[in-house]
């Protein structure tokens, strides 16, 4: 395996699209995140804006996948106000109101159970229909942060809907404290899984077959200084580390993006 870093800067945002060459189809498209209530055990909408449980400014789509013509997202829990941070996108009332379906459940997304999902900010599906999910493990990130245990990655099988394995990664790879798990390409020939954490500036090597988690990093894994840049008249500095990542389509390489 070969690590490699582009020192170039991409933002992709996907809210959905069946595209051919000449045409474009926007399937899904949203002012504010909203999800399904009350009957999918995520209470009252009302009562969860009274709380501080849902606070739909702090609700904000990451990672998008699709499987058998299901949409899948994540809603990272950097602030204090999200329900649900992996979810399916479903509709209500017709194509254009679509509305965030917390999967595989909401209890499986709920704060208060010691093994459900507490921040995930990416996940992807294989080809055998797993979906390999990234819990950072800590909440309210650019907050308090609550830490709520070790980082962990979780195999789930879609068309069963059940829980295939699960690695709690060592605290000595992966730091519960500050780890920003971020972008994540699996392997699956090999079961293993490669992800960037943007904030320590590592790909971490998680072999989910033999239960092991190693960190590579160097020089290109680091942010290359401060980036600046302007949206709408609003001047950013960039100074995140390595942040997307891909895999070449042999399994050999491994590719970050600055």
């Amino acid at each position: 395996m070969r690590f490699f870093t582009a020192g170039a800067t991409a933002c992709l945002v996907l809210a959905g699209s069946r595209a051919s060459a000449a045409t474009v189809e926007t399937l899904y498209s949203w002012n504010v995140l909203d999800y399904i209530w009350d009957a999918e055990g995520l209470g009252s909408r009302n009562e969860s804006l009274a709380s501080g449980a849902f606070i739909p400014s702090q609700n904000a789509l990451a990672g998008v996948k699709i499987s058998s013509g299901v949409v899948y997202a994540t809603v990272p829990r950097w602030t204090k106000g999200v329900p649900s941070t992996l979810n399916k996108v479903v509709t209500l009332h017709g194509a254009k109101s679509a509305v965030l379906d917390p999967y595989p459940s909401a209890w499986f997304n709920d704060l208060a159970n010691p093994d459900g999902l507490k921040y995930v900010q990416s996940m992807e599906i294989d080809t055998q229909g797993r979906m390999w999910i990234i819990d950072v493990g800590r909440t309210d990130t650019t907050g308090n942060n609550v830490v709520h245990g070790k980082a962990k990655v979780v195999l789930w099988d879609i068309a069963k809907n059940v829980e295939i394995d699960r690695f709690e990664l060592p605290e000595d790879v992966v730091d519960p404290e500050s780890n920003f798990l971020n972008d994540i390409v699996v392997d699956e020939a090999r079961m293993m899984a490669y992800i960037s954490d943007a904030n320590q500036g590592l790909i971490v090597v998680v072999d989910m077959a033999r239960k092991r988690a190693q960190a590579f990093e160097d020089l290109s894994t680091k942010a290359e200084g401060d980036v600046g840049f302007t949206i709408q008249g609003v001047e950013y500095e960039f100074n995140t580390p390595e942040d997307g990542i891909a895999l070449t389509t042999d399994g050999e390489e491994t590719v970050a993006a600055l």
